[in-house]
């Protein structure tokens, strides 16, 4: 019997300004350093073998982390996207799910970040 597969789907997501020591602990030894820590919220994110595709504005986003609930992920961005950017989530060749809502550095609530 076939294990069902969840298609993973994005409901909204958060945004917060990467402070020194998170930004310092997330590095790993690159000369850039994350900016901005987005949560994509919704149902769907599992755990599997192969890990998911995230991208905003068509740029993949390498360093993230899916939450124990598979309901979020959190994924750091090391350069600030542009106002009204696509973000998506996708596993291999399968669907992808695009926000219901582009990227808006609004969401921070205060100015961008210098990355």
């Amino acid at each position: 019997m076939r294990e069902e597969q969840t298609v993973p789907g994005i409901e909204s997501y958060d945004l917060a300004e990467v402070g020194e020591a998170e930004a310092q602990a997330r590095s790993f030894g690159r000369a850039t350093r994350p900016v901005l820590r987005m949560t994509i919220h919704g149902p769907g994110f599992p755990v599997r073998a192969v890990d998911p595709v995230v991208a905003v504005d068509g740029r993949r986003v390498f360093d993230f982390e899916i939450a124990e609930d598979q309901e979020s992920i959190v994924a750091w961005l090391d350069v600030v996207p542009p106002e009204g950017a696509s973000i998506e989530v996708r596993y291999g060749q399968g669907p992808r799910a695009l926000s219901p809502e582009p990227f808006t550095i609004s969401k921070l609530g205060g100015p961008p970040p210098v990355a």
